[in-house]
């Protein structure tokens, strides 16, 4: 669970940069706390889908300058985060669900080539 969906008009906590007065960055969003930290998260299928606009230059305002990114794959396809162009996205976390009975999920971190590793470290 990300956190909780919270809706933006009005919103008082941290917004991210989201629009909490005119919904021009869409009404609802997730939040959450971890110790003193207030997480927002910039939802790609939240953010309003602008018709004209093929490059979808607002959401990629957003998603485009953030620094870790939760990329979720509903098919076998490969993750190239090299597709991403920023100067800002350096860590991605990628999520597949596992095809199984139960619900189950293959989580992935891909960071770009001048993240130095980090832990918790996972033994092999």
């Amino acid at each position: 669970v990300l956190g909780e969906r919270i809706s933006l008009s009005g919103w008082s906590g941290f917004r991210g940069g989201l629009d909490v007065l005119t919904n021009t960055t869409g009404s609802h969003t997730h939040f959450s706390s971890f110790y003193d930290l207030n997480i927002i998260f910039h939802i790609t299928t939240m953010l309003p889908y602008t018709s004209n606009d093929p490059q979808q230059i607002e959401r990629k305002r957003h998603i485009g300058n953030d620094i870790v990114v939760i990329v979720y794959l509903e098919e076998d396809s490969p993750f190239v985060p090299d597709r991403i162009t920023s100067e800002f996205n350096q860590i991605f976390i990628v999520i597949r669900r596992v095809k199984t009975n139960t619900a189950q999920y293959l989580v992935s971190v891909v960071t770009q080539n001048q993240i130095s590793p980090f832990g918790p470290m996972i033994p092999d």
